[in-house]
């Protein structure tokens, strides 16, 4: 299953279809809802910390209306805490500010790419907002998709999603920076709570079987 297939049958089910987009950049730069979101009018909830690309977000969505966006972003707890980016005013390759994470270490693992990248990393206290707390904001009885793109730190948002009090049909989130041990216990976790798990190039979808009871685990 991929994830165009699995937005397509959900959209199907509902005529109000809402997500949530968790470290959505510019909106644009491989974004595998932009299209969607567009074409559709879906509903959404936008977060992007970084305040040039969450610019450029808000432009790339003008005219598009249902969509609220927050400057701010997602952890655990609400809190202030030490946020890591790359200087993409220097020399350095295209989309290199899509580089911003919790973690120093994940973006140091892309030195191959990018010379002399410990120079250009900049780092920032930036307010971040309890995930739980968040969803629980959102105007809306349903979400069908939860998209995740936050570099590194995917893994946490799927640990400490409360799953019994919000329930997305799909959960779609980036693996790549993910140790082996990190993405298997985000896959099984989801299993556990219902979900049929695909795994794609870079990313993780998960979809909630329409008995979640009942359904057999897919990896």
């Amino acid at each position: 299953m991929s994830l165009d297939f699995a937005l397509a049958r959900q959209a199907a089910l509902t005529d109000d279809f809402y997500f949530v987009q968790i470290g959505a950049f510019d909106g644009r730069m491989f974004d595998p809802i932009f299209p969607w979101v567009r074409a559709h009018g879906w509903r959404g909830l936008l977060i992007e910390p970084q305040p040039r690309y969450f610019a450029e977000l808000v432009e790339n969505y003008r005219g598009v209306g249902g969509l609220e966006f927050r400057q701010i972003a997602v952890g655990a707890r609400n809190e202030t805490r030490p946020f890591y980016t790359v200087d993409d005013r220097a020399e350095v390759p295209p989309g290199t500010g899509m580089l911003a994470s919790f973690d120093r270490e994940t973006l140091l693992s892309h030195r191959r790419f990018i010379p002399d990248l410990d120079a250009h990393i900049r780092s920032e206290d930036i307010g971040c907002v309890a995930l739980n707390d968040l969803l629980a904001e959102v105007e809306t009885d349903r979400i069908d998709l939860l998209q995740i793109d936050v570099e590194g730190y995917d893994h946490e948002l799927i640990r400490i999603l409360d799953l019994e009090r919000f329930s997305p049909s799909i959960v779609h989130f980036e693996h790549r920076h993910l140790t082996a041990g990190q993405h298997e216990a985000s896959i099984d976790r989801l299993l556990d709570h219902g979900y049929q798990v695909c795994l794609e190039q870079h990313d993780t979808l998960a979809c909630r079987a329409p008995d979640a009871e009942s359904a057999e685990p897919v990896r």
